[in-house]
């Protein structure tokens, strides 16, 4: 693409960079804020409150669920709530509902993996006791707080955030064919750098990224 400074190699180029220095290193894509389709934490907040914080994030993979649900911890804890990050495991999901603590607010990742008689356990028994607010890839008996969805204007933007410039996240973007999923994006890329099949040379990571970084 005109005005991208990209460098495309087929195969193994002969520019690959340490891990380190890889564009889409995870310390950096990890830094990446979530982008709400509408609206900005203080309006989202409101709308889960008024659910009760008792909610579900939609979407398909790799569209920023897991990122949300790790921000809204952070936000949670800050208005005085108790909030629990938990995958999808039987036994620590069991563990949880055996301790349930005034203002706590159970944050479950893959909700859809648990079994479903503990799904609906899980439902029943936080209802009136604490909040829950869970990751699925479909609706569920939860209403929807927040529906995750990827497009390559996001991709771009996100991009951006790492620190390209517009015509190489056009360039980055242009064949983006991972059914709207930013995680694979990401993977792909940095296996393309890893390699040395992309190169760019003189990019300089946002201040942003180097969030995590240690020297």
């Amino acid at each position: 693409m005109q005005n991208s400074k990209l460098k495309f190699y087929n195969g193994v180029g002969s520019h690959p960079i340490p891990a380190r220095e890889n564009p889409f290193a995870t310390f950096r894509t990890d830094a990446l804020a979530f982008r709400f389709p509408t609206g900005q934490w203080s309006e989202n907040l409101k709308r889960l409150a008024a659910l009760r914080y008792r909610a579900a994030i939609v979407g398909p993979q790799g569209t920023g669920k897991t990122t949300l649900l790790h921000e809204l911890s952070l936000k949670l804890r800050d208005l005085g709530f108790k909030p629990v990050f938990a995958r999808a495991n039987v036994e620590l999901v069991e563990s949880l509902l055996s301790n349930i603590e005034p203002n706590q607010i159970i944050l479950l990742d893959s909700a859809e993996q648990l079994p479903r008689p503990l799904w609906w356990k899980l439902v029943w028994r936080t209802r009136g006791r604490c909040g829950l607010v869970v990751t699925v890839h479909c609706r569920c008996v939860l209403p929807t707080w927040v529906r995750c969805t990827a497009s390559l204007e996001l991709a771009r933007d996100l991009l951006s955030e790492l620190g390209f410039s517009a015509p190489d996240a056009a360039t980055l973007v242009a064949d983006f064919n991972h059914h709207g999923n930013i995680r694979t994006l990401f993977r792909s890329l940095y296996d393309d750098f890893a390699s040395g099949k992309l190169t760019k040379p003189c990019w300089r990571p946002h201040r942003a990224c180097l969030v995590g970084r240690k020297d």
